[in-house]
């Protein structure tokens, strides 16, 4: 009888775990996500060379890499506020350089949809709301 009970209590643990295959797939966009804004991005020369109040611009393939996280659910921006939301496995599968590109990206998204020329961001948790890094085209880079 008890070991019923035990194979059921593991069958619910298992049940309500994420599924791995899931979570690979959202890593692999997120891979090809920041492969194209490694491939792309600005370079340190571009980033001096340019003034702070020029208008900057994302790729196509930017766009859609942005898209594709926003359709899976891995990634909700609210452009108004310059907030951007992500899944805390994504983030914490990515290096610094690759978030660091991927806030850069995102601050360039919000900016340009608000019509400004002002590019910053805030990365927060999709489950929590904690704060986990900002960028901004002024002040930089910062992860908490």
């Amino acid at each position: 009888m008890e070991e019923e009970k035990l194979t059921e209590k593991e069958w619910k643990a298992k049940k309500k775990k994420k599924s791995p295959i899931g979570c690979i797939v959202i890593v692999l966009i997120i891979a090809v996500f920041l492969f194209i804004v490694n491939n792309t991005g600005l370079s340190d020369n571009d980033k001096t060379s340019r003034s702070k109040s020029s208008h900057l611009e994302l790729s196509k393939s930017q766009l859609e890499a942005i898209t594709d996280l926003v359709d899976n659910g891995s990634l909700k921006i609210n452009y108004n506020l310059n907030e951007a939301f992500i899944d805390p496995i994504v983030w914490h599968g990515i290096d610094y350089q690759t978030k660091e590109n991927f806030c850069r990206t995102l601050a360039i998204y919000c900016g340009n949809k608000k019509g400004t020329k002002l590019y910053w961001v805030d990365i927060k948790d999709n489950n929590t709301g904690k704060k986990l890094a900002k960028y901004s085209n002024s002040l930089g880079f910062k992860i908490y």
